[in-house]
C-alpha cells in the first residue's frame, strides 16, 4: 500500500528564506496577544473567578431562551448569565462570586424555578467554586504549564541538543501566548478546560517538532557537506505530508465536535482548531529556523 502524499517527493519550498517574514508576523501576533490581555483579559470561567454554573437540557416543546430568561427575572434570582449552544435546547446559566454558604440554596433554588415551568429538564452540569478555590486553581494551572515547559526542554535536551531544545521551546511559548490572545479575542470561557487546550496544544505542537527535528538530524549525518540551512529546508519538505496529514485528520474531528458535539466541548473543540493550526504553522516556521540561527551562532563561536 502506497503512503498517503500531499506534496510530491522533489517539493523543494524555501523555508527558511522566509524566516525573517515569519518571525515578524509571530512577534507581532504575539505582540497583538498580549495587548488584548492587557486591555480585555480573559473571560475567566467559574472554575477561576468563582460562582456557580448550571448546564441543562431542556426538551420541552416551544422552549425558549428569552421565556427562560424572563422567568427567571420574574423569580429574583441573583443576577445571572443566560446563553445557549447551537442546540436550542441546550442552556448555561452563570451567576458570579456568591457567598459559599448560599451557593447550594442557590443551585436548589434555581433547579426548583426551572422545574416549575419545564418539565423534561436534564442537568448536564452544576458547579459551583469559592473564590479561594478559584485563585488555587489559576496558580496550579501557571504551574503545570511551566512544568510541561520545563519537561519537554530537558526531553528534547536529552534526545537531540540545546539549540534544538530552545528552538522547541520558543516555538510551543509562542503557540501558548497566540492561544490565549485567542481566548482573549473571541471571549470564550477560559476554565480548567482551556488549560487543557493549551497543555494539548503545547504536546501537539512538539510532537510535530520532534518529527521535524529527527529527520534533520538524521539529515546531517547524511548531507554533512551540504549547507546548514539546505539540510533544514530538505528535511521540512521531506516531512511535509506527513505533517499535512496528521494536522487534516485532526482538525476534521475537531470540526466534527464544534458542529455537532454538546456545548460543553464546543468552546475546547474551537480553541483546540485553532492551537492545532497555531503549534503546525510554528513547528515548520518557526522552531526550524530558530536551530538555523542558533546553530549558526554556536558555529561562530
Amino acid at each position: 500500500m502506497l503512503p498517503i502524499r500531499f506534496f510530491p517527493d522533489n517539493t523543494n519550498i524555501n523555508f527558511v528564506k522566509l524566516k525573517n517574514i515569519n518571525y515578524f508576523i509571530s512577534v507581532a501576533l504575539v505582540l497583538v496577544s498580549f495587548v488584548l490581555l492587557a486591555t480585555k483579559g480573559l473571560n475567566l470561567g467559574v472554575d477561576f473567578a468563582g460562582g456557580v454554573v448550571v448546564e441543562a437540557s431542556i426538551e420541552d416543546p416551544g422552549f425558549k431562551v428569552s421565556d427562560l430568561r424572563k422567568h427567571l427575572e420574574d423569580s429574583q434570582i441573583a443576577e445571572f448569565t443566560l446563553s445557549n449552544s447551537n442546540n436550542p435546547n441546550e442552556i448555561t446559566l452563570t451567576i458570579g462570586e456568591t457567598k459559599q454558604d448560599t451557593q447550594v440554596e442557590l443551585i436548589d433554588n434555581i433547579k426548583a424555578v426551572v422545574s416549575s415551568k419545564y418539565l423534561k429538564v436534564n442537568y448536564n452540569r452544576v458547579d459551583f467554586v469559592g473564590p479561594k478555590v478559584g485563585a488555587e486553581l489559576i496558580m496550579n494551572g501557571i504551574i503545570a504549564t511551566i512544568a510541561g515547559f520545563i519537561g519537554i526542554m530537558i526531553y528534547i535536551w536529552s534526545k537531540f541538543d540545546l539549540e534544538y531544545s530552545i528552538g522547541a521551546v520558543l516555538s510551543l511559548v509562542h503557540d501558548a501566548i497566540l492561544t490565549l490572545g485567542f481566548y482573549s479575542l473571541t471571549g470564550l470561557e477560559f476554565d480548567l478546560t482551556s488549560i487543557a487546550v493549551i497543555l494539548t496544544v503545547i504536546g501537539y505542537s512538539v510532537n510535530d517538532c520532534v518529527v521535524i527535528f529527527d529527520r534533520i538530524r538524521d539529515n546531517f549525518r547524511i548531507f554533512f557537506k551540504l549547507p546548514q540551512y539546505e539540510i533544514i529546508n530538505k528535511s521540512i519538505n521531506e516531512t511535509l505530508s506527513r505533517t499535512t496529514l496528521t494536522v487534516a485528520t485532526t482538525m476534521l474531528a475537531n470540526l466534527a465536535l464544534v458542529l455537532f458535539g454538546a456545548a460543553v466541548i464546543k468552546s475546547f473543540s474551537i480553541a483546540m482548531l485553532f492551537g492545532i493550526a497555531v503549534g503546525t504553522y510554528s513547528s515548520i516556521f518557526i522552531a526550524a529556523p530558530i536551530l538555523v540561527d542558533l546553530k549558526k551562532k554556536m558555529a561562530r563561536s
